[in-house]
């Protein structure tokens, strides 16, 4: 990564733009830490619109690791770069991320109207990735209160669009979610089948976020089969992924991560994330 920055200097290439790159794909896998540092350099050596996408990417980061207070900070500067600039490109991505600093505050029907906007804004075969994204999360919240057909529709949209788009976290976190339907549902080999199209990190790496969820709802699955031995073995699996997120972060917050940040959800309740302090 620093290579790939020192030789973008070297022959003084857009380096905000590869800060932003880069920073995304931390993001993906759930490297929080590293992804804030990279947004952060972004918004501080771009300027214009990627100096925006940079702040919106970072409040987004922020609103995941728990400092509601930094997501906010980010948003109103980016909002302000969007009214000055008079830029409307960034409107899904904006929203998409004021949804999430809501919903991760615990504020859902501030964070559905919100995601509801920037959904609205996929109109055509050639979506915003952030507008296929924010109905992933309507598709929980509408799981959450038991509408289980309006939040399957939605998750496999997101997951035909994410696989055409070749986007495979969002495809991935589809796939983990339309499972966790089957599994309350109690459709445990639909939601095995569903889940063994969730590659397991090799040539193509999701992060122990999204593998961590998967083996989850796996576990749920074959616990719900009656493979209790396979199930127990699973959860301790995802146990240690998620965990394992939690200790990286470690290095960086001052207090420990949210945990409702990378729960599973295991039930249809949703936790309210508390707010860290950041260094």
């Amino acid at each position: 990564m620093n290579r790939a920055l020192a030789i973008a200097r070297e022959r003084n290439r857009d380096v905000t733009a590869l800060l932003i790159e880069l920073g995304r794909g931390r993001f993906d896998l759930a490297d929080y830490p590293l992804a804030a540092d990279l947004f952060t350099q972004a918004a501080a050596t771009g300027s214009g619109n990627d100096s925006t996408d940079a702040r919106i990417r970072l409040a987004r980061t922020w609103a995941r690791a728990g400092d509601f207070a930094a997501a906010q900070s980010e948003l109103v500067k980016a909002k302000a770069d969007i009214d000055r600039l008079g830029d409307t490109g960034f409107a899904p991505l904006f929203l998409l991320a004021s949804g999430e600093l809501a919903y991760e505050s615990g504020r859902f029907a501030e964070a559905r109207e919100q995601f509801e906007r920037s959904s609205a804004l996929w109109t055509d075969a050639f979506p915003d990735e952030a507008s296929v994204e924010a109905r992933v999360y309507l598709g929980l919240l509408d799981a959450s209160r038991g509408a289980r057909g309006a939040a399957r529709a939605s998750l496999s949209a997101v997951l035909e669009q994410a696989h055409k788009m070749g986007r495979l976290a969002l495809e991935a976190r589809a796939r983990i979610d339309i499972a966790r339907l089957d599994v309350q549902r109690r459709a445990y080999q639909d939601a095995l089948a569903m889940l063994r199209e969730v590659p397991e990190d090799g040539d193509q790496t999701l992060g122990p976020e999204l593998q961590g969820k998967s083996t989850h709802w796996r576990s749920q699955a074959l616990g719900g089969a009656g493979d209790a031995g396979r199930a127990s073995a699973e959860l301790a699996t995802a146990r240690k992924l998620l965990d394992g997120i939690r200790l990286r972060c470690r290095t960086v917050f001052v207090v420990d991560m949210p945990r409702g940040r990378i729960s599973v959800f295991p039930t249809d309740s949703f936790p309210v994330r508390n707010p860290g302090r950041i260094r």
